[in-house]
């Protein structure tokens, strides 16, 4: 009787409160539910997203539940009867104190039946002082066209706002980082520029007052210093734009195209694939390569083309300069038909290579994959009225094909350094580990790779089968995804980003995640009286509760209760005539994600 008597004010108060509630609505409920409580407690109550004023909490959902209870202190042990919840495994606090501990527990309610506490966490919310700015903010030039900014992340942002000034102008919001990044590649910037930036944190309370100010200048020195840079980004069409502010567009003729196959540049739209065609651009000053210059490329040949990549002749493959690729020179910068420096190999087969050269005074120096390989004098004829063309310049002789991205010419010399940043791919993750958790989930790891900017996540359904999947913070050489199917074989492999240049792939990690339960089985329903059945089953292996399906008079199945230890269950209060079915699901440890399929439905005989 005791018992009744307890459950019915509890009932009633809930009823009053209308199973939901602002905080203090029901602080009448009491300890009620410490004083009857007959269901297993609630589990993995968890807090999250603690703010000044703020926190969300998070359980394990309990099927069939009628409403939450939510318990709060401001010390372990002391928790009283707080609030009420609807039948959502989460409840979102907002009316906390800045500075202060606060503890938690909750109880669930099914009917006239409800829980012991569940397990209990504590929090301590942020003060105002904590919306702090991002720290060691750095910006770092790249190129002629990016710098690099990179900061420490701040504990519990949402994101950070990113403002930008050009050569000393006002400052000017550019965009929003994500909380996990750390760094942000910004491009389309003037050559020869200083820029300035600041980032903002925000919260959900609020934004946080400026980072500290930091400032680069895209590589060059005088102005105009990119004579021309053609990224090859089009797509389609027979233009190709220059990039460099001088607008010295060149216009596809012959056998050119723009195809996808951009490997390195991680953000490529496309590039260029010439056999036996050219992009031709308009003569200009820049292009006649008798001063102090750069000249740099990415390319691709097949095995044993002779090609010419990039040049200024006259007709008849004369008088000028080229960096072509043949048999009798190997890849090699032309100045004349005699006037030749090589590189001292050939372009490997396939593969994308970054080449470049620089000359000081007349002192050629030739780079394969940002390294120096070799060097020496070599003339170029100056004032030449000819246009530059990318691809078979001024007639020359190409018979094989090639691909070409990122061809740009510089009147200045570019440093070793920048030619290692702009030419050199970032090693590929090493290491790469794939463990199955559980049937929904993978948690891939690797060795990070040194100030990688990003981590690009691949997967496929088999070895050889991997797609983009998504990208990840350099910061974090490791992957956690829990949304796959059960007993299905993934593929996955890794890429890092480092300067906008991408790596090879990691090794391939193939894994099946785990098979889901099996079906509880030897169902049984037998009467106990007029109006109660006893149900049975074998319980599945590692099984922690399981749920329970009912069906009267054919009709469809609904959720009726979950048992936990015991594989037997009592149904009371049924209407004597009707006919009952049942069938069991089993649930391991994982919760949804490792759900077994339902039993055999089974009818009282």
């Amino acid at each position: 009787m005791t018992n009744y008597i307890v459950r019915s004010v509890l009932v009633t108060a809930l009823a009053v409160a209308g199973f939901i509630g602002c905080a203090g609505e029901t602080e009448s409920l009491g300890s009620f539910e410490q004083a009857a409580a007959v269901l297993p407690p609630v589990t993995n109550l968890q807090a999250s997203g603690v703010t000044t004023t703020q926190a969300t909490l998070t359980w394990d959902a309990v099927p069939g539940a009628t409403l939450y209870i939510i318990l709060r202190g401001t010390a372990p042990g002391n928790e009283t009867t707080y609030t009420t919840a609807p039948p959502v495994a989460s409840f979102q606090e907002d009316h906390l104190t800045p500075g202060s501990t606060y503890s938690y527990q909750v109880l669930v309610v099914i009917g006239n039946d409800w829980s012991t506490p569940s397990n209990e966490v504590l929090i301590t919310t942020l003060g105002a002082q904590t919306l702090q700015p991002p720290a060691n903010v750095v910006a770092t030039a790249t190129s002629s066209s990016r710098i690099t900014l990179s900061w420490t992340p701040v504990m519990n942002a949402l994101g950070y706002y990113i403002y930008q000034s050009d050569a000393g102008g006002p400052f000017n919001y550019i965009g929003t980082a994500p909380p996990a990044d750390s760094s942000r590649s910004i491009a389309g910037l003037t050559s020869a520029t200083t820029y300035s930036f600041y980032l903002q944190s925000v919260f959900i309370d609020g934004i946080s007052a400026p980072s500290a100010i930091v400032s680069a200048t895209t590589f060059g020195t005088p102005a105009g210093v990119v004579e021309g840079h053609w990224n090859f980004d089009e797509q389609m069409g027979t233009i190709a734009n220059d990039i460099s502010g001088f607008n010295r567009t060149g216009t596809l003729t012959g056998a050119v195209s723009f195809v996808n196959d951009k490997f390195y540049i991680h953000d490529s739209l496309s590039a260029l694939a010439s056999s036996g065609g050219s992009v031709t651009v308009p003569p200009a000053p820049g292009f006649d390569l008798y001063t102090d210059f750069t000249v740099s490329l990415w390319a691709k040949v097949g095995a044993g083309a002779a090609v010419h990549f990039v040049g200024v002749r006259d007709a008849g493959c004369g008088a000028g300069w080229d960096i072509a690729q043949d048999g009798a020179n190997q890849l090699h910068f032309r100045g004349s038909s005699t006037d030749v420096l090589s590189f001292g190999q050939s372009l490997p087969a396939d593969t994308w290579t970054h080449i470049a050269v620089t000359s000081t005074s007349g002192t050629l120096q030739l780079y394969l994959g940002g390294v120096p390989v070799a060097s020496g004098a070599l003339a170029v004829a100056p004032h030449l009225a000819n246009p530059l063309q990318i691809g078979n310049a001024g007639g020359c002789t190409q018979n094989g094909a090639f691909v070409v991205d990122d061809v740009a010419i510089l009147s200045r010399v570019m440093s070793a350094g920048e030619i290692a940043t702009i030419g050199t791919p970032p090693p590929a993750p090493t290491n790469l580990v794939a463990t199955v958790v559980s049937s929904t989930q993978v948690d891939l790891a690797w060795d990070p790779v040194p100030n990688a900017d990003l981590y690009i996540i691949y997967r496929g359904t088999g070895p050889g089968t991997s797609q983009f999947f998504t990208t990840w913070p350099g910061t974090n050489p490791t992957f956690d995804y829990n949304h796959l199917e059960p007993g299905t074989q993934y593929s996955w492999q890794v890429r890092s980003v480092r300067n906008n240049l991408r790596s090879n792939f990691s090794n391939e990690q193939v894994v099946t995640t785990s098979a889901p339960p099996t079906a509880p089985s030897n169902v049984v329903a037998m009467p106990g009286s007029p109006t109660r059945l006893n149900v049975t089953w074998t319980t599945v292996a590692g099984a922690t509760y399981h749920y329970i399906f009912v069906s009267v008079n054919g009709g469809a199945f609904s959720y009726l209760t979950t048992t936990y230890a015991t594989p037997a269950f009592e149904a009371a209060g049924l209407t004597t005539g009707s006919t009952y079915s049942y069938k069991i699901q089993a649930i391991t440890p994982g919760g949804i994600s490792a759900e077994s399929a339902p039993s055999t439905p089974v009818a009282a005989p």
